[in-house]
Formats: C-alpha cells, sequence, structure tokens
C-alpha cells in the first residue's frame, strides 16, 4: 500500500483461485486421453479446464481419463451419484 492509501496491488479476480481448486490445461487432458485409451471411465473427479492464456473456458476435464466434460454433464454426474437425477428430470 502506498502512502496514499492505494494499494500496488493488480486488481482482484472476480473468482480468485483457490489453493485446493484443480486445473489442468489442453496438453495435459491430452497425455492422460493418450495414457487412458479407449477403456470407459466413470470419470470420479474433475479439474477445471484452462486456455493456453490462463482463462477458464467453462468445461471441465475428468482427472483419470482426460475427457472434456461440460459444466451441464458435470452437474448431471455429480447428481447421479448422489442419488437423485438432473435438473429438471421428468422421473
Amino acid at each position: 500500500m502506498t502512502a496514499n492509501g492505494v494499494t500496488n496491488d493488480p486488481a482482484p479476480r472476480a473468482r480468485p483461485y483457490s489453493s485446493n481448486e484443480t486445473r489442468m490445461k489442453e496438453k495435459q487432458a491430452q497425455a492422460l486421453r493418450d495414457a487412458w485409451g479407449d477403456r470407459p471411465c466413470a470419470h470420479p473427479a474433475f479439474a477445471r479446464e484452462y486456455d493456453q492464456a490462463g482463462e477458464r473456458t467453462g468445461n471441465y476435464f475428468c482427472t483419470q481419463c482426460g475427457a472434456t466434460v461440460s459444466f451441464r454433464e458435470r452437474s448431471e454426474l455429480l447428481a447421479r451419484r448422489r442419488g437423485g437425477g438432473a435438473e429438471g428430470d421428468a422421473g
């Protein structure tokens, strides 16, 4: 902080990075896909997808097989695991 009370820190991010948040870029996901092959995967955990500029894409990668999963697909998978259907399901 300067003498006039103005901070020299950059502007705070709208969504601060959490130290426990898992992040992944396409290159890392591709390495997982190459190693995993065509085997089925239950997608046990997810990492947020970041582009080459370090910006979030809104998608996720499976941390086991590297598959790209949309926000909606991830939400539906997590809802099924909790024993409920995804929001908007009729039955």
